[in-house]
């Protein structure tokens, strides 16, 4: 079973298709701004998709991993860093327990996968 990383398309080389991507974005009309929008969103989702989690019973993420793949997502997407996190590692039991505003539950590390996979997806 290989790594995302080392998957490959035959006769594809990255920056061609990137090259070429951005040359299709160009000539459908898309200013700077837009393309660059819509790069960092991508970028934004892959990074998300990439955090991984410590614990069990309450997941972590891992150490090392949150001045990069958070960090670098929560930048491109233009959130808050602890944000991102606090929705990925808990959920507010507030909206769901009348007159209990700030009750939190952590997630365990499959629930925090979860939150991670339903945000990227939510995204894209």
């Amino acid at each position: 079973n290989k790594a995302l990383s080392e998957l490959t398309i035959p006769d594809e080389v990255d920056h061609e298709v990137f090259e070429e991507t951005y040359a299709a974005m160009q000539k459908l009309g898309m200013s700077e701004e837009e393309i660059d929008t819509i790069f960092r969103i991508v970028s934004g989702i892959l990074h998300v998709g990439n955090i991984t989690f410590d614990g069990t019973d309450q997941a972590k993420i891992k150490k090392g991993l949150r001045g990069s793949h958070v960090t670098a997502a929560a930048e491109l997407l233009g959130v808050d860093i602890d944000g991102l996190e606090k929705a990925i590692l808990e959920r507010d039991l507030g909206k769901i327990i009348k007159g209990h505003k700030d009750v939190k539950k952590a997630h365990t590390k499959n629930e925090a996968e979860a939150a991670r996979d339903g945000l990227a997806k939510h995204l894209y």
